[in-house]
C-alpha cells in the first residue's frame, strides 16, 4: 500500500467517552499485534523458502559433478564403498566351500577367492595411488 491509499483507508473516529476510547485503543493494538505476526510469518514463509531453494541448489549441483564423473571415477568411488563387503562374501564363500565340498575342489575355490582378493586388493592400491597424484597435479590458484 502506498501513503495515500492509507490514508484513505485510515477512519477518523470522535470519541467522547473513556471506555470507548479504551477500547478503540484496544482494538487498534489487536489489529497492530495481528499485522506483526502475519509479517513474521511471512519473513519465515520466505526464509524457509530460502533455505529450500538453495537446498534444491546443493543438490542439482551434487547431481551434475555426479553426472560429469568418469566411469572410471565412478567404478573407484563404487569399489572404495563396497570393497569391504566384496571381501567379506568372498571369505564367507570360502567358509561355505571348506564345510561342503570335497577336499579337491576346496583348493580350486581357495585359489579363485584369493585372485578375487588379491585383484580387489590391487584395485584398491591402485585407487589410493592415482589418488595422491591427481591432488599432485591440480595447478595452484594464483592469490
Amino acid at each position: 500500500m502506498t501513503n495515500d491509499e492509507e490514508k484513505r483507508n485510515v477512519r477518523v473516529v470522535k470519541v467522547e467517552d473513556l471506555a470507548t476510547t479504551v477500547k478503540l485503543k484496544r482494538v487498534q493494538a489487536n489489529a497492530d499485534e495481528r499485522k506483526a505476526k502475519d509479517k513474521q510469518r511471512h519473513d519465515a514463509e520466505v526464509r524457509k523458502a530460502e533455505a529450500r531453494a538453495a537446498e534444491m541448489q546443493a543438490k542439482l549441483e551434487l547431481q551434475r559433478m555426479k553426472l560429469s564423473m568418469s566411469a572410471r571415477e565412478a567404478a573407484s568411488r563404487h569399489l572404495a564403498h563396497f570393497a569391504g563387503l566384496y571381501m567379506f562374501l568372498c571369505v564367507i564363500a570360502f567358509l561355505v566351500a571348506v564345510r561342503t565340498l570335497e577336499p579337491e575342489l576346496v583348493a580350486v575355490v581357495a585359489g579363485l577367492i584369493t585372485l578375487t582378493v588379491t585383484t580387489i586388493g590391487g584395485l584398491l592400491r591402485s585407487i589410493v595411488s592415482e589418488g595422491g597424484s591427481v591432488e599432485e597435479k591440480k595447478p595452484e590458484e594464483p592469490k
